[in-house]
């Protein structure tokens, strides 16, 4: 059951219902500390979010993520991976919004984030693109977020070798501490699962949980 609204976050669910009537075929998300908007297509989810800030003012940001069923059950760790995060500027400034001045200036936000964000917020999501921007961010970084995302995205995309390393090397990386351990066992348990899957050809299959989630979860907005 969600915990009752503060004044903040009911000025929030406002603020955020502004752009969405600015967004057609986006849905809205609510999480605990984050309103958000989103769009899926296959396993990928675009997000725009709004963060509240301590002094009540909101800032966007931006990121794709994936659903990753393994973690379904992992303390608090949320089930999903994600990259290409981006904050977004207004007026070529990084900024917050003060609920007092949305009115004013949540237009400009939609304008700047028609130029800035990447993949178009506009143009359909193209998974190959998605990819190549993926791969391009990791500046030869990969970590197990990473691998999952690019593996996911790989298999979507019919490039199973490429998929089938982001797998194999997935097993390869330890948890930074213990208390990512059980993160880190069920990321591998994922890509074994995902790369026995490759194997027997069957990895659309295997991913129809991930396409299912990123299309219909819309929390409890």
């Amino acid at each position: 059951m969600r915990s009752k609204e503060t004044p903040k976050t009911q000025r929030l669910r406002q603020i955020a219902a502004d752009y969405l009537s600015a967004f057609p075929g986006w849905s809205l998300y609510r999480d605990t500390y984050f309103f958000g908007l989103w769009r899926a297509c296959g396993p990928i989810r675009q997000n725009i979010w709004f963060g509240i800030m301590s002094n009540g003012d909101y800032r966007l940001s931006h990121d794709v993520t994936a659903f990753i069923p393994h973690l379904n059950a992992i303390g608090n760790q949320k089930p999903w991976v994600g990259m290409l995060p981006q904050l977004i500027s207004i007026r070529d400034r990084l900024q917050s919004i003060s609920p007092s001045r949305h009115e004013a200036r949540w237009r400009d936000a939609v304008a700047a984030m028609e130029r800035e964000l990447k993949p178009s917020i506009r143009a359909p999501l193209d998974l190959a693109e998605i990819l190549e921007m993926c791969v391009e961010q990791t500046l030869g970084y990969w970590d197990q977020n990473n691998l999952a995302m690019v593996a996911i995205l790989s298999a979507s995309v019919g490039k199973t070798d490429e998929a089938r390393q982001c797998c194999i090397r997935l097993q390869s990386i330890e948890a930074a501490d213990a208390e990512m351990r059980d993160w880190d066992r069920e990321m591998k348990a994922f890509g074994l699962d995902l790369l026995k899957a490759i194997e027997a050809g069957q990895e659309r299959q295997f991913l129809e949980p991930v396409i299912h989630t990123a299309a219909s979860e819309t929390g409890d907005a």
